[in-house]
């Protein structure tokens, strides 16, 4: 980009801005992909509302970090019909975000928590919602959950799984799995 002022024969001040942004890759482009999972077992939910079971953030050491993330896929069984959602930056307090577990800080971008307490909607936006339904053994079997929508969460966000029973409270196991480009 080439920018020339002339202020001609007048000698008035003239003011010139110029911005832009350019994102170039340099080589090949990696296609490598991780998958960074944590899992929680036996977490109570509430019968009536939304109850926090996990959530997922870059962690502050990489939040500049230029990779996607994604929610690749979730393992979720009960003990209680139930249904639950994935929410992007909803209102939860108390998280305390830590490392993955078994994942090295260099070898993810991300963070999670498994403590928190949901506020609401907020600002934040549902982004995919299912149920389980139990039968009549009193548990559920282990089923794998694709979510079919591109979550990709940015720079500051932050992916939260909630879980809200069908009148009655219970108990969740989830291993939630969110991919990244590495």
């Amino acid at each position: 980009m080439r920018v020339e002022l002339e202020n001609g024969v007048n000698g008035e001040d003239n003011r010139l801005a110029v911005g832009g942004r350019q994102f170039s890759v340099f080589g090949t482009v990696s296609e490598e992909k991780r998958v960074t999972s944590e899992t929680i077992f036996d977490a109570p939910f509430d019968g009536g509302t939304w109850t926090h079971i996990m959530s997922w953030t870059r962690d502050d050491t990489n939040v500049d970090a230029n990779a996607r993330l994604d929610v690749k896929n979730f393992d979720f069984t009960t003990d209680e019909t139930c249904k639950y959602a994935i929410v992007l930056n909803a209102d939860i307090t108390g998280t305390t975000y830590v490392s993955p577990s078994l994942t090295p800080d260099d070898e993810s971008l991300l963070a999670v928590s498994t403590d928190g307490t949901f506020n609401g909607i907020g600002n934040g936006r549902k982004i995919y919602e299912g149920s389980v339904e139990v039968g009549g053994t009193g548990n559920s079997p282990p089923g794998e959950i694709n979510p079919d929508v591109n979550v990709d969460f940015g720079q500051n966000g932050e992916v939260s799984l909630l879980v809200q029973g069908n009148g009655t409270a219970g108990e969740a196991t989830t291993t939630m799995r969110l991919e990244e480009d590495w």
